[in-house]
């Protein structure tokens, strides 16, 4: 895969368009909390000014036949890390939403405490601060969609609880959608 979408990028991303053309014309008529579309997540192997022009382009067809639904688009060079937002071009599409992921601030080993004398809330705001001034740039929304708290389960629950609820208040403060990821165990 990755050599491919390397290559031949242009091949790769008809390909990509076809496919999202195809769902949209199954689903533009369904109710607009129904559906919304990643368009490629975690863009590890594009590189930023191909994709930029690329998801410029997959948008225009996916609009062509869905108006209504979300579009999310992530950064690329990375798995959607927050640190190459700044990679991102908007699409012009007032219905895309700009999202990042963020695995910075978790709980790594029992014992971990949130908050603690060299992390705290104020460490997730400066880490996202290109997030907020990316929104206010662009008057786009923007979406954490892969963020978590734990890199493995603790029976911690005062520090777990008070690490949600830091991600939790500066999403409510800055209009943000999420989404949790839990891990795999």
């Amino acid at each position: 895969r990755r050599e491919f979408v390397q290559t031949n990028y242009v091949a790769f991303m008809e390909r990509v368009n076809k496919h999202y053309e195809s769902i949209a014309r199954q689903l533009h008529d369904r109710p607009f909390f129904d559906i919304a579309y990643d368009l490629i997540n975690e863009p590890f192997d594009h590189k930023h000014d191909a994709f930029n022009k690329a998801m410029k382009e997959l948008t225009a067809r996916v609009r062509a036949i869905d108006p209504v639904h979300l579009l999310y688009v992530e950064p690329s060079e990375a798995w959607g890390a927050i640190e190459q937002l700044k990679l991102i071009e908007p699409t012009g599409d007032p219905l895309t939403v700009y999202s990042f992921h963020d695995y910075n601030f978790r709980l790594f080993k029992p014992g971990d405490r949130w908050p603690a004398e060299e992390r705290d809330i104020t460490n997730i705001c400066r880490q996202w601060t290109e997030a907020f001034k990316f929104a206010i740039r662009h008057g786009a929304a923007m979406h954490c969609g892969e963020f978590g708290g734990f890199d493995n389960s603790t029976d911690d629950e005062l520090a777990q609880l008070t690490l949600m609820n830091d991600f939790f208040r500066i999403f409510d403060q800055f209009d943000m959608q999420f989404h949790y990821y839990s891990g795999r165990s």
